[in-house]
């Protein structure tokens, strides 16, 4: 295997990691934290047996979307 070979080979490997650290991975993130955030409020609403507005409930699952995506690294 010439340098040439090595050089093309990293490059292509360093280009797959950047785009799944950069593309893949906060897509995932992302949509798991999306579905935790929704099922916590209304976890958290059932518990409390109580009516969530829904101005309330968006707002909340903001707040809760953020925190996750802060503890994920995002």
């Amino acid at each position: 295997m010439t340098t040439f070979q090595k050089l093309i080979g990293i490059f292509l490997i360093l280009i797959a990691f950047l785009f799944y650290w950069f593309q893949i991975r906060p897509a995932q993130i992302k949509t798991k934290c999306e579905g935790k955030a929704r099922n916590l409020v209304i976890d958290m609403a059932e518990e409390r047996n109580s009516v969530i507005t829904k101005s309330n409930f968006t707002q909340r699952i903001d707040e809760f979307y953020k925190l996750c995506l802060h503890g994920n690294g995002l």
